[in-house]
């Protein structure tokens, strides 16, 4: 049982899709505390495998996996 489920985790792993995507973050006013509070919450979304903010472009680029979480 042990394996079947380590298993069906790999598969499903291997099959999820992972997308890149930019969101427009407005309202940034300090490159440091700003960008990188907003960085700390995207990545604490669940299925978020990496973010990066780039305060003088006002983006946000963010990699999640699709099957656990609605870009809606």
């Amino acid at each position: 049982m042990k394996y079947l489920l380590l298993s069906f985790s790999l598969i499903s792993t291997i099959f999820a899709e992972v997308n890149t995507t930019q969101i427009k973050v407005d309202g940034m006013q300090c490159s440091y505390s700003c960008a990188g509070k907003v960085n700390s919450v995207v990545q604490k979304i669940d299925g978020v495998k990496e973010s990066s903010v780039d305060f003088a472009k006002g983006m946000a680029t963010v990699t999640y996996d699709d099957k656990k979480v609605n870009r809606n």
